[in-house]
């Protein structure tokens, strides 16, 4: 079996199961001695299990990578050092220089040009509708199979770390995906360099590699997460062409393809659903929308939808459910000055209560700490309903608090964010955080009005309410008939 016909194998396989047996029967991937440990480093598992607690906080990570990935591309391709001083100096600088989108804002865009662009990077679910293999695809910059080892199979590199517009910076956020994948971790990274940047010395060729754990044995403590090469210990490759390996036979030029099969989601619906709603959630604002694309067998099924964000959602598609929009700018700790985006939604917007809380918040995510719009930590409702809090009892279940935090000094960020992006480090500076913020929340006059409005509403229109009347009228009437010819 060729190398393209042993990475078409693994494209096309859709679940760990498949994936065995093909490592089963393939000479080259059952060799032990043609696995090589992750970043070379047999003591990995750390780094691997150390990173998301969530599967989608870590697949969120995966689509940042592709984000960054489409704007280095789009950067190098005008003849521009990321790292220089010509190109940009935020996201939402690169957005609007490279895409033409005005300070990154998709709310003036049209439907077809948000989707034209989120075709750059597509997430798409195949395979078991319980246990869906999850395929993360851009088109951006691609990488060389002599670059894999700086890249994709490296932990802690600096390749990102003097590009002041992405959000890639430790090197390892891509990392916290794998464990998700299965039981025998399987993810295929698959990636060619887009054609007009490679070096002069580099050949225009496909990489591919597949990752895996592998099952401590004897003394060992600790397994390890590995990666197959070829028998002298190269990344497998083979000669660059477009390949049709997207739905519907679409073809991928060049750019990376992720896949992490059996992917183990929380809620393994439908991808337009639970999945489109969480990423939502994790990606509050994202630099350049995304398009999901469900591939497996459903019912009524609608192939593909964008993902713009909740941010960006409340301000397009789904304006009409909101209320009021409040902006505060709020000194907040260590933070400095920010601004606090709030969001009321109306109250009668759904047909549940439930509907809301599964919309846009949850009962662990109702305030949103964001950097470059993914979001780095979040607050539940408790927060906003507690009286020593933000007090705001009748509003909490109709809020969407977003905190901008892109812009606070690097060294606070660093210190009050964890690695894994996925909260906030339990110390002075995020107690400080939260009493400023709750105070700001508390003593807003239109906050505080607009609770008071939803209580004074919930009272009159409470069936218990309405109960007690009646009983009480009864009684009146019981005890004075005069009353009778009053109502009557």
């Amino acid at each position: 079996m060729s190398s393209k016909e042993l990475c078409m194998t693994l494209v096309q396989a859709s679940s760990e199961d498949k994936v065995s047996k093909i490592i089963e029967s393939n000479d080259l991937l059952k060799n032990e001695k043609n696995w090589t440990p992750f970043s070379n480093n047999e003591n990995n598992t750390g780094t691997f299990l150390n990173q998301q607690s969530h599967p989608v906080a870590a697949l969120t990570e995966k689509i940042v990578n592709s984000i960054d990935a489409l704007l280095i591309a789009e950067c190098r391709l005008r003849n521009i050092d990321p790292e220089s001083a010509k190109a940009p100096r935020s996201m939402h600088e690169a957005v609007e220089e490279f895409f033409g989108i005005a300070n990154g804002n998709f709310s003036e865009v049209d439907d077809k040009r948000r989707r034209e662009i989120a075709k750059n990077i597509q997430v798409i679910a195949e395979g078991s509708k319980r246990l869906p293999t999850i395929i993360v695809v851009d088109r951006g910059e691609g990488q060389n199979p002599k670059e894999f080892e700086n890249t994709f199979l490296a932990m802690g590199a600096k390749n990102k770390i003097k590009i002041q517009f992405v959000q890639g910076k430790f090197h390892m956020g891509g990392t916290g995906a794998l464990p998700f994948c299965g039981t025998k971790h399987y993810q295929l990274i698959l990636s060619r360099r887009h054609p007009k940047l490679l070096s002069g010395s580099q050949k225009d060729l496909w990489g591919f590699t597949l990752l895996r754990y592998r099952v401590p044995t004897g003394y060992v403590r600790s397994g390890c997460f590995e990666y197959c090469t070829d028998e002298r210990g190269y990344i497998l490759q083979f000669e660059g062409e477009p390949l049709p390996i997207l739905p519907n036979g679409e073809i991928l030029e060049h750019g990376s393809f992720i896949k992490m099969y059996d992917y183990r989601l929380d809620r393994p619906s439908i991808i337009h659903r639970d999945l489109w709603r969480e990423l939502n959630r994790h990606l509050f604002s994202p630099a350049l929308p995304i398009l999901l694309f469900e591939n497996r067998d459903f019912e009524k099924n609608v192939s593909d939808k964008p993902l713009l964000g909740n941010k960006m959602r409340l301000r397009v598609d789904d304006n009409k459910l909101v209320e009021d929009t409040i902006s505060i700018d709020a000194k907040l700790g260590d933070f400095g000055l920010c601004r606090v985006e709030v969001t009321i939604l109306k109250a009668d917007a759904f047909k549940s209560d439930n509907a809301v809380r599964e919309e846009f918040t949850t009962q662990n995510h109702a305030i949103f700490f964001t950097i470059n719009g993914q979001t780095h930590s979040t607050i539940g409702r408790s927060f906003l309903k507690a009286e020593r809090k933000a007090n705001l009892d009748y509003l909490a279940d109709y809020m969407i608090v977003h905190v901008d935090v892109t812009h606070i000094p690097t060294d606070i960020r660093d210190h009050a964010f964890m690695g894994s992006r996925d909260r906030m480090r339990d110390d002075e500076v995020k107690r400080r955080v939260e009493e400023d913020l709750a105070q700001e929340l508390r003593k807003h006059e239109g906050l505080r009005l607009l609770n008071q409005h939803r209580r004074e509403r919930a009272i009159v229109s409470s069936p218990k309410d309405e109960e007690f009347l009646k009983k009480l009228l009864g009684k009146l009437i019981k005890t004075n008939s005069s009353i009778v010819e009053i109502l009557r």
